[in-house]
Parts: structure tokens; C-alpha cells; sequence
């Protein structure tokens, strides 16, 4: 059985940090999108996104700029799904 986690607030850990520096990632699924966040203490929670609008197609610019970043990436995948962005070259 899963223990239920105590409440916090939007945007803030039960630990009382910022979810700001949090690692996120998103998850689609039949049931909807989700979004996982793991604090740096170590808890973990899961969001359900129902305003995320999945109709509207990826804008070329989107892509381009995507194409950018990954052309001359050589970090790790943490490094690039981290909240913060890359240091630019």
C-alpha cells in the first residue's frame, strides 16, 4: 500500500524548498499528461496536467531552436532536461 505524502503547497517540497530547481519530466498517456517532480531532498510527487493543450502543432521555430541546442550538446541528458538552462556557447 502507498503511504500518502504529507500536503505542500504549489511550487514549494514539504522539506520547504522551491520546486524551482526541481528535476521534472513529462509523461503522456491515455489517461492524460503527467508531470513527475523529484526535489533535491529526494521526494518525489506526481502532477496531472489537464491544461496542457496538445492540439496545436510544434512551431518550426520550436524545432530550429531544439535542432540549436542539440547541435554542439555534449552534456548528459540530466544536464539537458535540467530546470535551468545550458550555459551558452
Amino acid at each position: 500500500m502507498q503511504r500518502s505524502q504529507p500536503e505542500s503547497s504549489p511550487g514549494q517540497c514539504v522539506c520547504g524548498r522551491s520546486l524551482d530547481s526541481a528535476v521534472s519530466g513529462l509523461m503522456r498517456s491515455r489517461r492524460g499528461v503527467f508531470r513527475f517532480i523529484r526535489c533535491a531532498c529526494g521526494l518525489e510527487r506526481t502532477e496531472r496536467i489537464s491544461e496542457l493543450d496538445l492540439s496545436q502543432p510544434i512551431a518550426l521555430d520550436e524545432v530550429l531552436d531544439v535542432h540549436r541546442l542539440l547541435a554542439g550538446w555534449e552534456g548528459s541528458l540530466d544536464q539537458l532536461t535540467a530546470s535551468s538552462p545550458p550555459p551558452q556557447r
